[in-house]
Order: C-alpha cells, then sequence, then structure tokens
C-alpha cells in the first residue's frame, strides 16, 4: 500500500500539463532535419549526375578534335606541294573522309551525332630532321606542319587541339 501511494505521488510530481505537447514537437524537429538532410543528399546528386554529362561532353569534343588531327595525318593532300607556304594554311572539316587501305571511309563521325570537327593545317618551316629519327641531314629535309583541329560536342562543348609534325622527304 505504501508502494502505491508513492506511486501515485510521483506521477503526480513528474507528470504536469505543460510537458503535454512536447513530444510533437520533438517530432517536427526530427522531421525537419531529416528533410534538410535529403533536400541536401539530392543537391549533391543532381550536381554529381551534371558534372558527370559535362565531363562526358567534353571529352567527346576531345576525341572528335583528335579525329581531326588523325584525319590529317591520313590524307597527304593537306601537307604536300598544295601546302608549302608559311603563314599560309588549308582548312579541312568533318565532312571529308579518307580512302581507307582496308576499304571504307575513316575519321568520319556518326550521322546525326553531335560530334564534328574541323580545322587548318599550316606549314611551320624546313629544317634538319629531328634528333633520334636516324634520318641523315645530308640526304633529308624536315618540314614542319601544325594543325589546329577543333572538335566540337554535346552541350555546346569545343575542345581545341594543336599538334605539331615532321614530314621527311629526300633532298
Amino acid at each position: 500500500m505504501f508502494l502505491k501511494k508513492i506511486s501515485t505521488y510521483l506521477k503526480k510530481v513528474f507528470t504536469s500539463k505543460k510537458e503535454e505537447g512536447a513530444v510533437l514537437i520533438v517530432t517536427l524537429l526530427t522531421l525537419l532535419l531529416l528533410t534538410v538532410m535529403g533536400l541536401s543528399i539530392m543537391t549533391t546528386s543532381t550536381t554529381d549526375v551534371q558534372i558527370a554529362g559535362n565531363y562526358r561532353a567534353q571529352k567527346l569534343a576531345f576525341f572528335a578534335a583528335e579525329a581531326g588531327a588523325e584525319f590529317v595525318k591520313a590524307n597527304t593532300d593537306l601537307y604536300g606541294a598544295l601546302n608549302s607556304v608559311t603563314g599560309a594554311g588549308l582548312n579541312f572539316d568533318g565532312t571529308d573522309s579518307v580512302a581507307n587501305p582496308n576499304g571504307g571511309a575513316i575519321f568520319t563521325v556518326s550521322p546525326g551525332s553531335k560530334q564534328r570537327y574541323n580545322g587548318t593545317v599550316g606549314y611551320a618551316g624546313a629544317g634538319l630532321p629531328p634528333r633520334g629519327t636516324a634520318f641523315s641531314a645530308e640526304d633529308f629535309i624536315a618540314q614542319r606542319y601544325e594543325i589546329r583541329s577543333t572538335g566540337y560536342g554535346p552541350r555546346n562543348s569545343i575542345c581545341n587541339l594543336d599538334v605539331g609534325f615532321w614530314r621527311l622527304s629526300p633532298k
């Protein structure tokens, strides 16, 4: 009986009408905190997806510019007798194609793709063959050419690629 009286007294002391809404407030604050955390995670995920998409678009533009440089190397008409004046250059674009010795065209971009390339090839002068090429300076002349290839990809991405190369020919 004594324990029952103590229990009743403790209930009266520790239970008051002022604390009835405390659980609701704590629950609402917890829900608000979880909502803010969820929105933050969603924003971070969206940003990461956009970064990955932009990275992919830039890589596709780079690959298109690289295809333009390879196109020039395969098309000897762009760096021969027609292009031997310093400061002048010949233009090329992705609509051109080069015959592949194995058949078919090479360095073309798929129809409907947002990738394309264009650029210029310029003669930069002549000199001795570069060291380490095993070509004699007495027998060969080296003609230097510079390629400026611009690749275009999706999302209006653009990549400029500058490449220099030597063409060795007998004197």
